[in-house]
């Protein structure tokens, strides 16, 4: 079940207890791009950082990005380290995206790049 237009938490929990990682990879998106509470939209994402499948651990990260730009802030003493953690996945391709951006913003969010080039 991909949610529609309409879905409520109930649904995106529903899909969390399911597990079904072709599920899962949407529900970061889902709750980030449309946060119907700002507070339960980062719990999953955080949870989803933590799953098995990159792709949902992806997509959750991404939706911190699509939070702090929808709701205004994060809890940074959960979130930093995650994201940190972010940067080191050793998924290829995962994080060299996030390493450009943070570059260009590192003025903005603080994020050291542990592999920056001098």
């Amino acid at each position: 079940m991909i949610l529609r237009e309409g879905w409520t938490q109930a649904d995106a929990e529903a899909v969390i207890a399911r597990g079904d990682p072709e599920e899962l990879l949407h529900i970061p998106l889902y709750v980030s791009l449309n946060p119907p509470d700002c507070a339960w939209s980062q719990d999953i994402c955080i949870a989803l950082t933590a799953h098995e499948h990159e792709d949902v651990r992806g997509n959750a990260v991404l939706g911190f990005g699509h939070l702090a730009r929808l709701c205004g802030a994060l809890d940074e003493a959960r979130v930093r380290p995650i994201l940190e953690a972010a940067l080191v996945d050793p998924i290829p391709g995962r994080a060299r995206p996030g390493r450009r951006r943070r570059r260009r913003y590192r003025h903005v969010s603080g994020l050291e790049d542990p592999q920056a080039e001098s």
